[in-house]
């Protein structure tokens, strides 16, 4: 079983279609609207989590990793694609106990009855990250984008944590 997957790129590709990380827009769990790019400049950790019951584990690992380096930005995704519906409490804590940016729950997976939300539209979509055309596989998932927006590695669900670590503060040449 694949634990990770991580394409290192040393060439910088334009996105078709005018899609881009850095024009999406995220509906945070307090209620606000944020645009992704008030993150140009950081490394972006997006995590899929449980809506119900976040890994606590991982989170805790990833606010270690947010909270040593300013330049390291974590994006919890919940989603409801994997298991019960959310826990509102739960998650406005997360977001309260930690530097996470929290989203209202979203649709992750490319098929089903609702659509996938642009975001994992286009984590997912090689057409529009020039990358990965992987489909969202459970919570813990990880996508990292670099400090330039480019999609540069998807890791699953199971990834050990210290190769998690490495590969978030890996260099990545544009």
């Amino acid at each position: 079983m694949k634990t990770m997957m991580i394409l290192y790129g040393f060439f910088s590709f334009a996105l078709t279609g005018g899609s881009n990380f850095y024009n999406q827009r995220l509906q945070t769990i307090d209620g606000n609207t944020i645009n992704t790019s008030i993150y140009q400049g950081k490394r972006v950790v997006i995590v899929v989590i449980n809506a119900t019951t976040p890994n606590v584990t991982q989170l805790q690992y990833l606010d270690s990793i947010e909270n040593s380096n300013a330049l390291i930005k974590v994006i919890a995704i919940p989603t409801e694609d994997f298991g019960a519906a959310a826990n509102i409490p739960t998650l406005n804590n997360l977001q309260k106990t930690t530097g996470f940016t929290v989203t209202t729950p979203l649709k992750v997976k490319k098929n089903g009855s609702q659509a996938q939300s642009p975001l994992f539209s286009w984590l997912t979509n090689s057409v529009q990250n020039t990358h990965f055309d992987n489909d969202a596989d459970g919570e813990g998932q990880l996508f990292i984008v670099s400090e330039k927006g480019t999609l540069f590695a998807v890791l699953a669900k199971n990834a050990p944590l210290d190769v998690v670590g490495k590969v978030i503060n890996q260099p990545f040449s544009e």
